[in-house]
């Protein structure tokens, strides 16, 4: 092993278990995690990174405890490896995009069920007495708000679980394209080239996710018999997760005809930070989305 492969893999170390340890108190920061090991992956071989991988698993697991361990290796660890395979082997933007994400989210939901967490045991009473408890909490930590009602609590409990497929599948593609487009610029400034997705502004989907879509959608409604009472909420959760998907796109669309119109970069920020927080005005940067599905100003190649 020479001297710049061994730095490389002291530098993961260390980078991996601060983020590996400060992930555990602060979860969105395991955004960024993957992404290293990926690229180091690539540069020195998936059988040393792997290595440093187990290494930092161990050592979250000696902080926080031997499930917490368990939980990072079951979540990143195919993940990791599925990409190096993907990446190596050439294979296409979106094929790599969505069959990380896919595989991300299996891992997700079976780490979930090895840790205990049920159907039977999400739809407990004890567990909705725990999230009642919990809502009220939060709203005694917010002043004189009141308390919410036990009839009021249920109601918003089921109908988080009712869309949780749909929140699970976005975080995975986030996940996976936020890993993808890192891992790319990363071995740029390493002067290594992989195939690798466009920048946010040229952020498109391919035709034929939003195919898949809407024939998933009228599969779904045409065997709705078939199905069961449960196609509603299926036919939603197809809705949001492509909903999101076109909000994205619809923000892309803005962000690059600001960036050609060189709008400041502070009204840029602010503009993003108000498609996120504003009520409704989601729904508008989803009908961008939409139009340049169709219209592809900006002429990205499928």
């Amino acid at each position: 092993m020479n001297n710049k492969t061994t730095s490389n893999l002291l530098g993961l170390i260390l980078k991996a278990s601060i983020v590996g340890i400060c992930g555990a108190m602060f979860p969105v920061i395991y955004l960024f995690f993957p992404a290293m090991f990926v690229t180091e992956s690539i540069k020195e071989g998936i059988l040393k990174t792997m290595a440093v991988f187990l290494f930092v698993c161990a050592l979250v697991g000696a902080v926080f405890g031997v499930n917490m361990a368990v939980a990072i290796l079951t979540v990143f660890g195919p993940m990791i490896l599925i990409f190096n395979f993907m990446i190596i082997n050439k294979f296409s933007v979106n094929t790599t995009i969505i069959s990380t994400a896919i595989l991300f989210f299996v891992s997700m939901i079976f780490m979930a069920y090895t840790a205990g967490v049920t159907p039977d045991m999400l739809k407990s009473q004890d567990t909705i007495n725990s999230f009642i408890e919990m809502q009220n909490g939060l709203l005694s930590q917010g002043g004189d708000l009141g308390e919410i009602s036990s009839v009021d609590a249920t109601a918003l409990y089921n109908r988080s679980l009712q869309l949780m497929p749909a929140v699970l599948l976005l975080i995975s593609l986030c996940i996976s394209y936020i890993t993808y487009t890192r891992t790319g610029r990363n071995l740029l400034k390493s002067d290594k080239l992989i195939i690798q997705p466009n920048s946010f502004v040229f952020f498109r989907l391919p035709n034929e996710m939003i195919i898949s879509g809407v024939i998933g959608i009228l599969g779904v409604f045409l065997f709705q018999d078939f199905v069961g009472s449960t196609y509603k909420i299926i036919i939603e959760n197809i809705v949001i997760v492509f909903a999101a998907l076109l909000f994205f796109q619809g923000l892309s669309v803005i962000k690059y005809l600001m960036m050609r119109s060189k709008v400041n970069l502070f009204l840029q920020n602010l503009l993003i930070l108000g498609a996120f927080v504003i009520p409704g005005v989601q729904f508008f940067f989803v009908i961008v989305g939409l139009v340049d599905m169709v219209f592809n100003f900006r002429k990205v190649p499928s």
